[in-house]
């Protein structure tokens, strides 16, 4: 079957796994991506799936021209990985993550808070996805909103917003 990895096409086994593909072409990637969404367990793949392997030293090179960078993964080391090199090594960019929006709580406990000149994170800062206490849709929807109203803010330089 034909599968896209980092935007080639390869040929693989009608058998192959996200992780078996990661193994094969590069072992070393800290993140990766199925069909546009970030995964952490293995997969098993499907004719044109498209898979995207990410080592944090090619972070630079993939967002080098964007101006604001909307981090939403679900696992804490590709997180920090991403927010960490964004603000490292691509000094030109903002990044707007999210933390904290597992559970059915409040939503008004979901705040704005400003790291550094560059980077924010919407969400509580505390809570955290485990057995029971998964990720519920109302609060992922409200820290999306939050998160595109930071990026729409940059965007339009709305005062209080920029440095």
């Amino acid at each position: 079957m034909k599968i896209k990895v980092n935007e080639t096409v390869r040929e693989c086994e009608e058998t192959a796994t996200l992780h078996g593909v990661c193994e094969w072409y590069k072992p070393e990637a800290d993140v990766l991506i199925l069909n546009g969404f970030p995964v952490s367990e293995d997969h098993s793949l499907c004719s044109r799936d498209e898979a995207v392997l990410l080592k944090s030293r090619n972070v630079p090179a993939i967002f080098q021209d964007a101006r604001i960078i909307a981090e939403a993964f679900d696992g804490p080391e590709a997180k920090a990985m991403l927010i960490n090199t964004v603000l490292e090594r691509v000094p030109e960019a903002f990044v707007v993550g999210v933390s904290g929006l597992a559970g059915y709580g409040p939503c008004d406990g979901l705040d704005i808070r400003r790291f550094s000149e560059r980077c924010f994170v919407v969400g509580d800062g505390v809570s955290a996805a485990g057995p029971g206490v998964g990720l519920m849709s109302p609060r992922v929807g409200v820290a999306a909103h939050h998160q595109a109203n930071v990026v729409l803010r940059l965007l339009l330089d709305e005062e209080g917003v920029r440095g």
